[in-house]
């Protein structure tokens, strides 16, 4: 017996020295490639994606946090990539390079937030890959242009190009004027809380679903539901109604990505059950639009304009299609790609949308004055017109290159949807110029590009710089309120009166590389003028109409005043940093109370 039990602590002990060596060798391999880059490199003692840090992290993170500087400096600020937009710049200033790597004991990763090197990594279509094994997770319905590469990718592109167009962007503006006037409406009612949404958030997730709803699948949702919808709803064996199979879809996103579809369906455990009647009740929500739209096709034939669904469909094979004949084999797509497709682009054009117009209203709550001038310029444009008549021909374009339009630039500048950017080198090394320098830097083969948008929208070179020194009190890293300048979009200016509102526009140009709010290059956002669109139809009809202000609870002692507000104030501001967190993308975990009173006109 004591014999075995030797073996095993022998046998125990050398799988443990063999993956200590194995370990180091790696690290010094690793070292010896970063050195030949000629970048500056920081040694990274462990994976923070490995499952020991992810049990211990709670308990170790503070201790390394308080261990001096110099021994943890610039790879603990990136070590989990869901704090990344709440380090801002600083690691790259702690490092003293706007380009640097990471070297692991298992591999390296090339940070940038340098425009110079963000814009020629974004331009080259074939040298710079998505990293597949990062995004593969996203394909839950089917495969996806996001986590897809080289042919299949671009043949998604190519599928959802004739959707996107000024049409749809039309339809997009009308249709969010007609459902933020139908929440506003809500809100006001005494169900809607009288000007006092309880839960901003999942307000506004429903609006932005309503219109991509409607864009996107030709599918129309209203604010109040008929009194029958749920005995309808048992009549056609479904157990959620559309909007709730999306939102619940989305908000057990982590848990469908992560869960084995087996053990999803034959789990015990509620959160279990939860996730998977969401999956399914969204998927056969998806197949019945796909075999309406087949029916539709065969019945009038394609469209030159499809809508997104439309597109998808036409290009994919089913019985009587009579686009079929017309294309190449290699362009026609599965099922399982149209579903995929319309689970990621859901995801992509609603979520973002929402979580930007969210970040757009307690900013203008936290500062009265700009919301003055937002206010100047609505009346300014849209005049005495009722919303039906505001057009998106004229109306959109003077909204988007005005003030309303800096606003918007200015959240997804401090708030961006996406706070680090994945790229890959594949098996074949990679240069990149610097025009600074006569020197190329050699980016080794198998080396992940993370473009830090968090740091390069903070970058001191390209925008104005907020610190600790000067952040507004109560807010923390990075500062993003104290950073929301929308006048810096009218050529750098700091000020801006009503009487300058009029016939202002954006002048300010980023650099190239410099502004990635959207990404560049031919992977840029196809969505990006589908989502300013709906974005500024929905600031119009709000702030058109409502005030917007604080609604924060107070201490029980404290008066109405200017100490009231000034509390307020900084319970947002902490809120706009410490309670914004990422996972698929950039939102406040709670929101702020807000309330909505009537303007008089």
């Amino acid at each position: 017996m004591h014999t075995l039990y030797g073996c095993i602590v022998l046998f125990s002990s050398a799988l443990i020295l063999h993956d200590i060596y194995t370990r180091i060798q790696g690290l010094r391999r690793n070292i010896r490639i970063a050195k030949s880059t000629g970048l500056p490199y920081v040694v990274v003692p462990f994976s923070f994606r490995a499952l020991p840090w992810k049990v211990a992290h709670r308990v170790f993170g503070p201790i390394l946090r308080k261990l001096p500087q110099p021994n943890t400096k610039g790879w603990f600020q990136i070590r989990q990539i869901q704090r990344i937009w709440h380090e801002g710049y600083e690691p790259f200033a702690n490092v003293g390079s706007d380009t640097f790597i990471t070297v692991y004991p298992t591999r390296i990763l090339l940070w940038t937030c340098e425009a110079e090197i963000v814009e020629q990594v974004c331009a080259r279509h074939n040298g710079f890959e998505k990293p597949l094994k990062f995004m593969e997770i996203l394909n839950i319905h089917g495969p996806t242009v996001a986590a897809t590469a080289g042919q299949e990718s671009r043949l998604y592109r190519k599928t959802a190009q004739p959707s996107i167009n000024p049409k749809t962007h039309e339809t997009v503006w009308n249709h969010m004027l007609e459902q933020a006037t139908g929440l506003t409406d809500l809100w006001r009612s005494p169900e809607g809380g009288r000007g006092r949404p309880s839960n901003l958030p999942r307000d506004i997730a429903k609006l932005t679903i309503h219109v991509f709803s409607y864009a996107a699948y030709g599918k129309r949702m209203d604010w109040h539901e008929p009194d029958d919808v749920r005995q309808r709803l048992r009549g056609s064996g479904h157990t959620l109604n559309f909007g709730e199979a999306i939102q619940r879809s989305l908000d057990q996103m982590v848990t469908i990505c992560l869960t084995p579809r087996f053990l999803l369906k034959n789990s015990p455990l509620p959160i279990h059950k939860k996730a998977y009647e969401a999956f399914v009740e969204f998927r056969r929500y998806l197949e019945e639009l796909r075999d309406q739209k087949q029916a539709e096709i065969i019945r009038q034939g394609p469209s030159a304009r499809p809508n997104l669904l439309g597109a998808f469909v036409q290009a994919s094979e089913f019985p009587g299609n009579p686009e079929h004949d017309k294309r190449d084999v290699n362009s026609i797509i599965g099922d399982s790609a149209v579903f995929g497709n319309m689970y990621i682009f859901l995801l992509a054009g609603h979520e973002t949308t929402a979580n930007t117009l969210v970040y757009a209203l307690t900013l203008m709550a936290c500062f009265p004055d700009k919301q003055k001038l937002l206010h100047a310029e609505l009346d300014l444009v849209l005049g005495s017109r009722p919303s039906d008549e505001w057009t998106y021909d004229k109306d959109f374009a003077a909204l988007n290159n005005g003030y309303t339009g800096a606003i918007l630039l200015e959240v997804m500048r401090n708030f961006g949807i996406l706070p680090a950017i994945p790229k890959h080198t594949l098996s074949e090394p990679k240069r990149i110029w610097r025009t600074n320098s006569s020197r190329q830097i050699h980016i080794p083969a198998d080396t992940v590009v993370m473009i830090n948008t968090s740091a390069l929208h903070r970058n001191p070179k390209y925008w104005p710089t907020v610190t600790a020194s000067n952040g507004s009190q109560g807010e923390g890293p990075p500062y993003p309120a104290s950073s929301f300048k929308p006048e810096y979009w009218f050529g750098g200016t700091d000020t801006m009166t009503a009487e300058q509102l009029r016939g202002a526009r954006i002048t300010t140009q980023p650099k190239r590389g410099a502004w990635m709010a959207f990404s560049e290059g031919p992977r840029a956002c196809m969505g990006q003028q589908f989502a300013k669109a709906g974005l500024c139809a929905a600031m119009a009809q709000i702030f058109k109409y409502y005030k917007v202000k604080l609604n924060v609870p107070r201490p029980g002692s404290m008066q109405d005043g200017q100490k009231a507000w000034e509390y307020a104030r900084s319970v947002a501001m902490r809120e706009l940093s410490d309670g914004t967190e990422f996972f698929s993308n950039l939102k406040m975990s709670k929101g702020v109370p807000l309330k909505f009173e009537k303007r008089k006109l």
